[in-house]
């Protein structure tokens, strides 16, 4: 079984062509890992912030 890109551990996502992808190990999957990574981080990072306000 593959790992997903969220992790257990807060700011820690995986990418690479060894992840859950749906794909088999190709660039393909690589690429759909990475994007889903850097969403899970931003998602992350987002819940985070707090809105400034004036």
């Amino acid at each position: 079984m593959r790992p997903d890109s969220v992790t257990p551990w807060p700011g820690l996502f995986l990418a690479g062509d060894w992840t859950d992808t749906g794909y088999p190990g190709v660039l393909e999957g690589a690429v759909m890992s990475g994007l889903a990574a850097a969403q899970a981080a931003q998602a992350s990072l987002a819940s985070r912030t707090k809105p400034v306000t004036d």
